[in-house]
């Protein structure tokens, strides 16, 4: 079987894996965010343009808008587009691994990649994760591939797709300009680091007016109240959702004068000042959530846990195997992969985290890129070792008995 064979079989065998599991699952799916998604995507049908506001991105709701006016039923314009969307993400891994490794690798990711389970499970549902996975997999390309115009291109369309986008806009710009400045010598190093120092000393003047820009912004308080409430539970959330409804009976008690966001801005605020350290341990602890979600998931099944502690591993040590058995060009991307992965780190450690793991799943997906080659490196040299040592006594038994 040539190359070509392959893949195409790996896109057969993704594409009959998200149909199966749309079967399965009793077809299309709807998650808590789904209504807001919908009626946009209905305006948008309709010819007009859905109010601002709100935490969710409008790119979604435009893309699936023509289910509504399409001679066929919405349900079947959403199989197919995510079918569409899905096995794009796959190729797309697919060209990123080969540009990173080899063809032969690239197979590996693609074929990880088209059953992978977190990738399957929101498959059916409409919300955004298919839709941003495949836009991140596109940055993902423009970040290895360097092209400037493509890079810019696909961050406008990331950052259009989901709020949390700018955490990996933002890490894969510092990454740039850091790896830029290192590369600086001489007369130009120097002024470089005057400018940074300078523009520094400005952005910190500008703090306090960006600040309370920012506290007038949906998109920004939203997430800031939300990490100053302990949501790492079920239990948590259902506190967090009562404490969201008293905010709303509180707003509508003022006639108006304040909304939902204006009493959730002063809360956040309030709290952040007079505990400055418990809002920095609860930091700590969704960064753990994030990453490790099984050991907060308590409403889980204990073989869902247990899955998912596999998964952790494969993942997470995989990346690190990939660094310990890779050259220094492979290592140059896999500090950008990891800057990437900081920056949801620190965005998740500063917003919001639960044991919903759609919340990880663009990590996941970073990690897919890489995890595989490390074990892969691993093995060949056990395979390798093992190998030798029977050649090797093999040899030994031959000459004694000569």
């Amino acid at each position: 079987m040539n190359h070509k064979s392959k893949i195409g079989l790996i896109l057969g065998v993704a594409a009959l894996s998200r149909a199966a599991y749309w079967i399965f699952r009793g077809g299309i799916q709807y998650g808590g965010d789904s209504a807001s998604y919908l009626n946009r995507a209905l305006t948008f049908s309709q010819g007009n343009i859905p109010a601002g506001g709100g935490t969710h991105l409008p790119l979604f709701s435009f893309l699936i808008a023509p289910g509504y006016w399409l001679p066929f039923s919405f349900s079947a314009y959403f199989f197919c587009y995510e079918m569409l969307l899905s096995l794009l993400t796959v190729w797309v891994l697919y060209l990123f691994a080969k540009k990173w490794a080899s063809s032969q690798y690239a197979l590996i990711v693609a074929g990880v990649a088209a059953v992978y389970p977190s990738i399957l499970f929101w498959f059916p549902f409409v919300l955004s994760d298919t839709t941003f996975i495949f836009f991140l997999s596109l940055f993902l390309l423009s970040l290895i591939q360097r092209r400037a115009w493509f890079i810019v291109l696909c961050s406008g369309v990331l950052l259009a797709c989901r709020p949390h986008a700018i955490a990996l806009v933002g890490s894969a710009g510092f990454y740039f300009l850091f790896r830029w400045i290192l590369n600086q010598r001489g007369p130009r190093a120097l002024v470089v680091t005057i400018v940074l120092l300078i523009s520094s000393v400005g952005l910190t003047f500008q703090l306090t007016n960006l600040s309370q820009k920012l506290l007038k912004s949906v998109l920004f308080v939203q997430p800031l109240w939300f990490s100053t409430q302990r949501a790492t539970n079920i239990d948590q959330m259902n506190k967090v959702h009562l404490e969201e409804a008293r905010i709303s009976k509180l707003s509508a008690q003022s006639n108006g004068k304040f909304s939902d966001f204006d009493f959730k801005a002063a809360i956040a605020t309030n709290y952040i000042s007079n505990y400055p350290i418990k809002y920095l341990l609860m930091a700590i602890e969704r960064f753990f959530c994030f990453w490790f979600p099984w050991a907060f998931a308590t409403h889980w099944s204990f073989l869902h846990r247990l899955s998912e502690v596999f998964q952790s591993f494969l993942l997470i040590t995989g990346y690190f195997l990939a660094y310990r058995h890779s050259d220094f060009h492979k290592r140059k991307n896999l500090n950008l992969l990891g800057c990437l992965l900081l920056g949801l780190s620190l965005l998740v450690m500063f917003t919001v985290a639960d044991t919903d793991v759609r919340y990880r799943l663009p990590a996941e997906v970073i990690l897919l890129l890489a995890a595989p080659w490390g074990w892969s490196r691993l093995l060949a040299r056990i395979y390798q070792g093992t190998i030798g040592k029977w050649g090797q006594g093999r040899q030994e038994l031959s000459n004694s008995s000569a």
